[in-house]
């Protein structure tokens, strides 16, 4: 243009809206694109795997029942990166735009142990375990497969067991979820009842020790663990909520 274009001088101009111009705010990245909506979990029966990145070959980290509203900053490919309830990577083609209806008519129900067995801190049936006996009766607050998430009637103490366990338990059709999280409220300040860790991430494995009557303000809360702000240095960590008053 320079050597054929009968001028001397040349002004050139960038598009204010494109991408000439540097501080335009446009991204050409169509494999991975910031966002922020909300989505549900819209499992067929089992739960939702929860990875460390984008794609099956990557560790699973957590997991999510059907039905879970989750909070979605990032999509790559057929994959959405969630912040809440839990960090990580989850398949899109199982979350739904509107809210899920979840579990089965046994919520809400009252079962006993068919025998001595143990309930569990985590859903996986792992972690922590306390032993009851046969005929111990406790409340159904939510199923996923055939993990069962029950509340011990006598000591209101909540955790998961298989739903083998519990006599006269029956397999039926869906309806509406119990809340797990009526007693805590999101904004709220809570002390820590006893010397105990609060986590950097939500499977709890990471972890520092904190007084008894720390306070904290929960941000989230998904089954028995929930997502704190401490008040005092402003950090956030997550916490069994049975460490909570």
């Amino acid at each position: 243009f320079e050597t054929y274009a009968n001028y001397k001088c040349f002004w050139v101009f960038s598009n204010d809206e494109g991408e000439g111009n540097p501080n335009a705010n446009i991204s050409t990245d169509t494999e991975n694109t910031n966002i922020t909506y909300t989505r549900y979990v819209a499992t067929s029966s089992t739960r939702l795997n929860v990875r460390s990145g984008a794609g099956t070959s990557y560790s699973k980290i957590g997991s999510l029942t059907k039905g879970t509203q989750v909070t979605v900053s990032n999509v790559s490919g057929n994959w959405s990166y969630i912040t809440s309830p839990l960090t990580g990577w989850v398949s899109s083609n199982y979350l739904s735009a509107t809210a899920v209806s979840t579990t089965t008519t046994n919520v809400g129900k009252k079962y006993k142990l068919s025998s001595r067995t143990y309930i569990y801190s985590n859903s996986s049936l792992g972690g922590t375990k306390y032993t009851y006996l046969k005929g111990t009766t406790v409340t159904v607050l939510s199923v996923s497969s055939d993990v069962a998430y029950i509340k011990v009637d006598k000591t209101g103490r909540i955790g998961y067991i298989n739903t083998k366990y519990l006599s006269g338990y029956t397999t039926t059709s869906t309806t509406t979820t119990i809340s797990t999280t009526s007693s805590f409220t999101v904004g709220k300040t809570y002390s820590l009842n006893i010397a105990t860790k609060l986590y950097t991430n939500s499977n709890l494995s990471t972890g520092y020790n904190y007084k008894k009557g720390t306070k904290v303000v929960i941000q989230s809360v998904s089954g028995d663990v929930a997502k704190v702000k401490i008040v005092k240095t402003s950090k956030v960590r997550y916490v069994n909520t049975k460490y909570l008053k």
